[in-house]
């Protein structure tokens, strides 16, 4: 061996911090440029959902142009209804804060008091508390609402991306069987991340559904304000694997301590954490199954993805984890151990040779 050839390959430590290096780079990236990335990846997601509906619509002999028309309609009336929801559990939330002000200040008043004279509290406090009046509440309601309006600049970018996927997608299926004869795992990774994200659509769109059902009826005979508004927050959250729970409970909690004290309050975080024991525990094991991701990497990336695209990061979670995985480990003929690794790991070990080894 030469030194020339010695010194062309780095160490095992060089390499790693090249690695991460770069993986830092692409995260800034992808993060300064989130307002145009995160809007893009949903449009995607939802054109992948809607493709099954053209290959049916094709199938029945409808041209090309109508079966795009139909998709591109079928994820407008999607994203409107699921805009329309959750302008309306912002909305609503912000507009009965100020109902409860003065209850509010009061339950703000006893909780310092007994922190403070428990000496949790530290000094200077009780003036941070007397400066919390009804206009601050308002317009901390008033930010709530707008920084809902003001994603209509990614909305909108949502309803242009829509347009030329849903077109470009009709040629989806001639790109992908040309790709398979040239590189198989390729191709293959590509369609299971088609199927991982319908999949995954479509649990959690059943489980939602269920789940906030269940709360309206608690927070019903219970006698919260706003059930339908609670029940729509608690069918938006559960896009948002693992956490979403503790943000679909945290406002109808509130109300009901500032409407019926403590006692009501922690009987609803009971009442929730019962019904959606099933988003805690069921639903991951339904999405480990179907989707192929591992419990603790759908929990991690929820906050990754966060922190990188913000809130709509968290609602894009698994689909973005799905891509990098189907980017840098499926597609790679020596990315079966990490295949395995990512994956969930209840599922049985696939037989030697039931996938593609090579890239053909």
């Amino acid at each position: 061996m030469t030194a020339t050839h010695e010194h062309a390959h780095f160490s095992r430590p060089a390499r790693i911090l090249i690695t991460v290096a770069a993986a830092s780079i692409a995260i800034w990236g992808i993060h300064s440029a989130r307002d145009v990335i995160g809007p893009l990846v949903l449009a995607a997601v939802l054109t992948i959902v809607a493709h099954p509906l053209r290959y049916r619509l094709e199938r029945w002999g409808w041209p090309r142009w109508l079966a795009t028309a139909v998709v591109v309609l079928a994820v407008y009336v999607a994203l409107a209804i699921f805009a329309t929801l959750l302008a309306f559990a912002v909305t609503q939330f912000a507009q009965q804060l100020p109902d409860y002000a003065d209850r509010l200040t009061a339950v703000s008043d006893q909780l310092i008091g007994w922190m403070t004279s428990a000496g949790i509290v530290p000094t200077g406090t009780e003036s941070l508390i007397s400066g919390f009046n009804t206009d601050q509440l308002v317009a901390v309601g008033l930010s709530v609402a707008n920084s809902f309006f003001d994603s209509s600049v990614g909305l909108i970018l949502v309803v242009a991306y829509v347009i030329f996927m849903a077109a470009d997608a009709a040629f989806v299926p001639a790109l992908i069987a040309e790709l398979a004869e040239r590189r198989p795992r390729l191709a293959d990774s590509f369609n299971a991340y088609a199927v991982g994200v319908r999949r995954y659509v479509v649990v959690n769109t059943i489980f939602g559904i269920f789940i906030a059902v269940l709360d309206g009826i608690i927070l019903v005979a219970l006698g919260i304000p706003g059930p339908l508004t609670w029940a729509v927050l608690a069918f938006i959250t559960n896009y948002i694997p693992n956490i979403g729970f503790v943000i679909g409970v945290i406002p109808p909690a509130i109300i009901a301590l500032l409407i019926g004290g403590w006692p009501l309050a922690i009987l609803v975080i009971v009442l929730y954490a019962a019904a959606n024991m099933i988003q805690t525990l069921v639903q991951p094991i339904f999405v480990g199954v179907h989707v192929g991701i591992g419990f603790t990497l759908t929990f991690v990336s929820v906050i990754v993805w966060a922190a990188i695209l913000g809130p709509l990061g968290a609602l894009l979670a698994v689909p973005m984890t799905l891509l990098g995985r189907m980017v840098l480990i499926d597609s790679d003929p020596n990315g079966d151990w990490a295949a395995r690794l990512t994956g969930n790991l209840m599922q049985k070990r696939k037989p030697k040779g039931s996938t593609r080894d090579s890239e053909g």
